[in-house]
């Protein structure tokens, strides 16, 4: 499950590093309620349920997927905070690596090419 620990009500703050882990590993790391969205959270939601009880929410599924308004209205509130990306030096965030980096490094590659 690919996700983050925010708190917060109006305004949220993430409080963890974003996180590839186990179902059951995020699950430690939440202390008190918590509202869970997007496929991950739909995926586990009866694991969820299990470990968390009455104290996992979950968001209506409109809420799943990013809006391009949500998108356009965090990038407005940065460039308002003076905050600013690089269009050339812009690169993508993995949290891990991909399935041929780890054949890769693990040997698992054919020899010959497939061309």
């Amino acid at each position: 499950v690919y996700g983050a620990i925010y708190r917060g009500g109006g305004r949220f703050e993430r409080v963890s590093d974003y996180i590839c882990a186990e179902v059951d590993r995020i699950l430690e790391m939440i202390d008190g309620e918590a509202l869970f969205l997007g496929g991950g959270a739909r995926r586990y939601e009866g694991r969820i349920r299990e470990v968390m009880g009455g104290k996992a929410r979950f968001a209506e599924l409109i809420f799943d997927v990013p809006r391009g308004a949500a998108i356009c209205f965090l990038g407005a509130e940065a460039a308002r905070a003076g905050r600013k990306d690089d269009l050339f030096s812009f690169v993508p965030m993995y949290l891990r690596k991909s399935e041929a980096e780890v054949k890769l490094e693990l040997g698992k590659l054919p020899k010959k090419s497939l061309i």
